[in-house]
Parts: structure tokens; sequence; C-alpha cells
């Protein structure tokens, strides 16, 4: 997979949550919500495949990958009937000072960081015993985790297994600004 095919259907997946989201705030109704939940199994699928290929584990998901792939999804179409939930809730009390614009915007970012976690670590599942280091910028800020691994070598399967990979929402820094990635003995970087 080349980086070219994973950003165009980061930016299909960007695109929809930010037009969902905006049609919603603005009248929109169930269809907004149902066409996220269905392209999050369709866009999930095909990026946990790409990125399998990628990292090396050839033309079809290991039971790992699967068994993560089915998970993933789970929880993001979770999190979406959530977010259709919130918005709904802001739609009923009235708010109006909503900013549909920004706040399609800002659901787009978050849901697309959460995309490329899932290449990240379906990329590493396709690796397995490849060796990674954990390298690059501390960002805005240094947090515990980041300064505690920053350096250190383990297999592509050691570092999904301990749910180390960066950018994690399980850092201290949560991994929004964090600017580190995993990277091969030959540079090759292995996550965004």
């Amino acid at each position: 997979m080349t980086l070219a095919e994973y950003s165009a259907i980061r930016r299909e997946y960007f695109q929809a949550i930010q037009n969902n989201v905006e049609d919603y705030l603005q009248g929109g109704g169930e269809s907004n919500k149902k066409e996220i939940i269905a392209l999050v199994a369709l866009l999930y699928a095909r990026v946990a495949f790409l990125a399998f290929q990628d990292g090396g584990g050839g033309d079809k998901l290991n039971k790992q990958a699967e068994t993560y792939l089915a998970g993933r999804i789970k929880t993001e179409q979770a999190y979406v009937s959530e977010m259709f939930s919130k918005l709904k809730q802001a739609r009923e009390d009235g708010v109006d000072d909503i900013d549909a614009a920004f706040e399609g915007q800002r659901r787009a970012e978050l849901y697309s960081r959460t995309l490329d976690q899932l290449y990240a670590n379906a990329k590493l599942i396709g690796a397995g015993g490849t060796m990674l280091t954990f390298d690059g910028e501390d960002g805005q800020e240094s947090c515990i985790d980041c300064t505690r691994l920053k350096g250190k070598r383990r297999s592509a399967r050691w570092w999904v297994k301990t749910n180390n990979v960066p950018p994690s929402r399980d850092f201290e820094c949560h991994g929004y600004n964090c600017q580190h990635y995993l990277r091969d003995d030959n540079g090759r970087i292995y996550t965004i």
C-alpha cells in the first residue's frame, strides 16, 4: 500500500464525517448516522487489509488481524452512535451557538485520527516479528509513556500486544500532539 492510497481513504472518511455532522446539525436525520456507521465497516476493512499487506502480512488477514478489525469496527460504530446521540441532545436543547461547520471539521479530525491508529495497528500485525524502534520528536509536550518508550527496540508483535503503538490514546499525552512513530532498522516508518 502506498501512503497515497491510505490518504485517499482517509480524505473520504474525513469528508463524510464532516458533511454528515454538518448536515445533521442543520436539520438532517437518522440517515446521517447510518451513513457513517456503514462507512466505518467499509473503510475500516479496506484500511486494515491494505495496511496488513503493507506490513508484509500477505493477501489475506490472519486471525489476529480479523479479530482486531472486528473489535475496532464494533467499537467505532458505538462511538458514532454516541456522537449522534450527543448531537441530537444538543439540537433538542436548542443550543443556537453550535457552529455546524466547525463541529463537523472537529469531529472529522478526531475520527480520522482513529483511522490512523487502525492503519498503524493492522500494519504492525502484518509485520509480525519485524523489529521496530520508537522514535520521533516529543511534540508540544513530552509524556511519561513517550519518554519511557523512546529508543526502545521491540518486535511489531510486541508493540501491538502491549498497546504501545504511537500515537496511542492510552498514552499520558493521549497521542493528540504526539510526533512519535515506529521505524524499522532501515529507517522505514511503520506508523503515521
